[in-house]
């Protein structure tokens, strides 16, 4: 009998022992289970976040895939608007869509006369590779119009600062009359409007466009509303409210405070209208909003005053906090003059401008660019605002660089 128990105890302990074992060799499979669970989840994130990388940098965008197929043997007509749900991919048709990719701004400027300042900006367009698209100068076939502009409906307006906001709203709005003849493709063309007297090009389109995007990818600008954006070039006087320390207008030195506060730490605090750049649809939603307060009657008309109003009542409309922004456009000024440089303030507005300038922007000639030494930027589109003198100078300087 005790033998027997004996024996039936071993029995019982070798049954149990076997019964751990299964139930070890199960746990230990549920754990490897469960880790390659935990890899596998763990790879998918990081392809995840790997995608969305690629997409930020734009080496990868996300698409809908639209797809048709029969869903039946029969000869009615296959619907081809069917959508396949959100599906991403990287297919034959976008690589080639890829290479089609806009590579350059179109250029587009505005001048009702023919001078040596519109003339040197177009030498050095052409020598930078730049089709510059001038608009405005009169035809002397019609009477009526300008180069094909009809500009009968802003005749009335006295100063060609104003007269050239309609003349730039009109190559943006009117699609079938210009689009194709300046080589814009859609809404999303990116556009650089400027003056034409006083405005001259010293990099290429391509370096410029690769500009504008890591300027915009940079944007302190919500992503929603990054396609909105139009930078504009700035300036350190904050014309037409004052002239250096001198106030042209009464309570133009308060009014000019608020531009500062928003500048960052560079001395080009103030809008400067001579140039600006983004998508044909924000470019065209702002002139819309300049031409809706514009009187084109009055002499004083000023563009500069006209585009500050804008960026006056953005600067307000985000201090206090309100609603949804619902413009169109949101202008963000280039105030470490990385594409826009204004001469007023530095070495360029004088006819010392190919001497070096320690805190500001000269000519230089050993490198036939233009340097801004308080960023350390060499600005590819330079506006030599301050009136007929830096005209002068302007051309000046194009004498030097193409001698």
């Amino acid at each position: 009998m005790e033998s027997r128990v004996v024996i039936d105890s071993r029995e019982g302990e070798h049954h149990h022992r076997h019964q751990s074992i299964i139930i070890n060799n199960n746990n230990v499979g549920n754990r490897k289970g469960a880790i390659l669970n935990t890899f596998i989840v763990l790879v998918f994130i990081a392809c995840v976040l790997l995608f969305e990388e690629l997409v930020a940098v734009g080496l990868v965008v996300r698409r809908r895939v639209v797809v048709g197929f029969p869903l039946y043997d029969t000869g009615e007509e296959v619907d081809r608007e069917a959508e396949d749900a959100n599906v991403w991919t990287m297919t034959p048709e976008y690589e080639e869509e890829k290479q089609r990719e806009q590579t350059s701004p179109v250029f587009i400027t505005f001048s009702d006369i023919v001078g040596d300042g519109v003339c040197a900006g177009v030498e050095t367009a052409l020598l930078r590779g730049i089709e510059l698209n001038v608009i405005g100068v009169a035809d002397t076939k019609s009477e009526g119009e300008k180069n094909g502009f009809a500009l009968e409906e802003f005749a009335k307006v006295k100063t060609v600062k104003s007269r050239k906001m309609y003349g730039f709203l009109e190559a943006l709005t009117e699609k079938e009359k210009h689009w194709e003849a300046f080589g814009i493709a859609s809404g999303d063309t990116i556009v650089n409007i400027a003056d034409a007297s006083d405005v001259l090009y010293f990099q290429d389109g391509a370096t410029i466009m690769e500009k504008y995007k890591q300027i915009v990818r940079d944007a302190p600008v919500d992503e929603s509303r990054k396609h909105t954006i139009v930078l504009i070039g700035a300036e350190r006087n904050c014309w037409p409210s004052m002239d250096g320390e001198k106030e042209l207008i009464p309570g133009g030195r308060k009014y000019c405070e608020q531009f500062k506060a928003v500048s960052g730490n560079s001395s080009y605090h103030f809008l400067n209208s001579g140039s600006l750049m983004g998508r044909v649809d924000a470019v065209k939603a702002l002139l819309k909003r300049v031409e809706s307060v514009m009187d084109g009657g009055k002499q004083n008309d000023d563009d500069q005053q006209l585009l500050q109003m804008q960026y006056e009542r953005q600067i307000k409309q985000k201090s206090e906090g309100g609603g949804k922004e619902e413009d169109a456009f949101t202008i963000l000024l280039d105030h470490k003059a990385s594409i826009f440089q204004t001469g007023w303030g530095s070495h360029l507005a004088n006819g010392r401008y190919a001497a070096r300038d320690p805190n500001g922007a000269y000519y230089n000639e050993a490198k036939c660019a233009v340097e801004n030494t308080e960023h350390n930027s060499e600005p590819s589109i330079i506006h030599f605002n301050g009136g007929k003198r830096r005209n002068k100078v302007a051309v000046s300087l194009v004498r030097d660089a193409v001698r």
